[in-house]
């Protein structure tokens, strides 16, 4: 649905008044082996120099009296190791613990002291679509980027860390659909403008979750997260969704002045905008939409695990992915009757969600929907 659409100190969840970065300490522990050689003593007291050479050479005799040096290896003998004395066992050496402000282990990334933490994420979801009259059967990849915002109070003794915030929508992009002969050929893709998901009516959600730390290795859980733009319902997590946008409450969440969100028919080579009637796709030269006004509701759940200081990655689950086209404005400038819009509407195909995944990076304060999408591309 949009167009495209975290030193020696590696801080997780800093705030800053730039861009953070969050560079890994990595920590190294080096064993060392000493090896010990036990080389022959000095002759210091030997005053016989000419006795010098049987010894070094062990010789048959000696005199009495006289010790006996010990008899040189030969070349590439192997040399029996000297007794090594018994030493008293020895402890093992203590492991260091993490400090308090680092639940996650490992001293990498500790706790911001504000408590807080901006993140982008960028779900990626496979789906597909039955055909109908007007679209033919699909799938594809679908993209979604939200904008998070968490707070915490306290750390846990397990080192869990519960989370609430706020999660607000920043794009989303549907591949491409292709329709049947009879709605005219060719392929139809509605997309979001930025514009649009940078618009300060945006509307924001509820987040909930919990971390197991800060460093990397640590789990990321959150609760699943609805969000309904363009339309509002009674309840937005269980209503059930209406078969037709023209039963939805739209609602101006971009500040264009018309109900839903705006989004705009792709008409560049092997594109077309969608027809507002059967009659009008059989005419190439038939009127056709230049806007749609949308209504979609998502739920998404993200999983997984902190991959460094500032970013994590792992399974996602898109609960919902819902749409409807409540209301369009036709290629003569002038708003669509419903029976125009209805028509656009029927021939939108119902998705279904396999598989997906997340991306997630931390964000500096003050960042926006579009330093998400910037972070986070396709």
């Amino acid at each position: 649905m949009s167009s495209r659409p975290v030193s020696a100190s590696c801080p997780a969840f800093t705030r800053t008044d730039s861009r953070r970065t969050a560079t890994r300490l990595g920590l190294a522990v080096t064993v060392a082996l000493a090896a010990c050689t036990n080389a022959p003593p000095d002759d210091a007291d030997d005053a016989d120099a000419g006795n010098d050479g049987v010894f070094a050479t062990g010789g048959t005799g000696s005199p009495p009296g006289v010790p006996t040096a010990p008899p040189a290896t030969p070349t590439g003998a192997p040399t029996a190791p000297p007794a090594t004395p018994t030493a008293a066992p020895t402890a093992p050496p203590a492991t260091p613990t993490a400090p308090p402000s680092d639940p996650g282990g490992g001293g990498e990334c500790p706790e911001n002291p504000d408590k807080y933490a901006l993140t982008g994420n960028h779900i990626v979801a496979q789906i597909s679509w039955p055909g109908n009259i007007g679209v033919e059967a699909g799938s594809g990849t679908l993209h979604i980027w939200t904008m998070t915002e968490l707070h915490w109070d306290q750390v846990n003794p397990d080192g869990s860390v519960p989370v609430v915030g706020k999660v607000q929508p920043c794009g989303s992009v549907i591949p491409a659909l292709t329709k049947t002969f009879l709605a005219g050929g060719g392929q139809v893709q509605t997309v979001i403008p930025d514009a649009v998901w940078d618009a300060p009516g945006m509307p924001e959600f509820t987040a909930n979750g919990v971390l197991g730390g800060f460093g990397p290795g640590a789990t990321v859980s959150m609760q699943p997260v609805t969000s309904l733009v363009g339309a509002t319902l009674p309840d937005p997590d269980n209503s059930p969704w209406p078969a037709k946008g023209s039963e939805l409450s739209g609602f101006d969440h971009d500040g264009d002045g018309e109900p839903g969100i705006k989004a705009l028919p792709r008409t560049d080579a092997g594109f077309s905008a969608p027809p507002l009637s059967l009659d009008g796709a059989l005419n190439p030269n038939g009127p056709r939409a230049s806007e749609l006004f949308l209504a979609t509701r998502t739920r998404v759940q993200l999983d997984g695990q902190r991959d460094s200081c500032s970013t994590a990655s792992g399974p996602a689950a898109v609960h919902l992915f819902e749409s409807h086209v409540i209301g369009c404005r036709r290629n003569d400038g002038s708003i669509c009757s419903s029976t125009e819009s209805d028509f656009i509407d029927s021939n939108q195909p119902a998705f279904s969600i396999g598989g997906a995944t997340y991306s997630m990076a931390q964000l500096p304060d003050g960042a926006t929907c579009a330093d998400v999408r910037a972070a986070l591309p396709m």
